[in-house]
């Protein structure tokens, strides 16, 4: 009997040691300023510490002056260590004199760890997309060539093939000239281009149609 315990004892102990290591050995999730900080700064934090008002001398959407000292000498984020981040203890605080924001409910527990996971991988900014050239990106290899009559078709089959999905059946001539209008100019084709396309829909009368919708007035 005590042998039966001693197994089943270690037995859960290289369980639990197992699991510990599963847990240690799993890769953090990336955290982007740009998806998952900014807007929680501007919901949050911008009112008192943004591009109108700079509060105590802390700018949040400024890297330079977030992660530099404060009015009060204090450094509200030091990219790589939460808890030296005075920002942390003042959101984490239950103190309603101490917590930020003042004014307003306060961040949520997947908020405050989500500003954690931010800090711990170095709290770096991002400008924002309209402010980054952009640049060609190389289209995938799509395995269902018989599907990809343009770049574009690459992408997408790049995103269906992992979810084993595939592309949605080639329209008819008819609802193909009638999403063509509609996305162009908004308006229903008339019937007379209707029955063009339909009685020709090669690429060079699909291009001649979609010029013409774009000369329209």
């Amino acid at each position: 009997m005590h042998h039966l315990h001693r197994h089943l004892s270690l037995v859960l102990l290289i369980g639990s040691l197992s699991a510990s290591a599963t847990a240690a050995d799993k890769p953090q999730a990336t955290i982007r300023f740009s998806r998952d900080i900014l807007p929680l700064l501007a919901k949050k934090c911008f009112a008192c510490h943004g591009p109108a008002d700079q509060e105590s001398g802390l700018a949040l959407h400024l890297r330079n002056r977030a992660v530099g000292k404060t009015d009060s000498d204090q450094r509200a984020i030091v990219p790589g260590h939460p808890d030296q981040s005075h920002l942390l203890a003042r959101v984490r605080s239950t103190d309603p004199a101490i917590r930020m924001p003042h004014d307003g409910p306060p961040l949520t527990h997947d908020e405050i760890r989500r500003l954690e996971a931010w800090i711990a991988q170095g709290a770096r900014y991002e400008k924002h997309w309209s402010f980054v050239p952009p640049r060609r990106a190389r289209p995938p290899v799509a395995h269902s060539a018989r599907h990809v009559r343009s770049p574009v078709d690459r992408f997408v089959l790049a995103r269906l093939q992992p979810r084993n999905l595939d592309l949605s059946p080639e329209a008819d001539p008819y609802t193909l000239v009638r999403r063509l209008s509609l996305d162009l100019v908004g308006l229903l084709p008339s019937s007379r281009q209707i029955e063009r396309f339909a009685t020709d829909p090669s690429d060079a009368n699909y291009e001649q149609l979609v010029d013409e919708l774009l000369a329209s007035p």
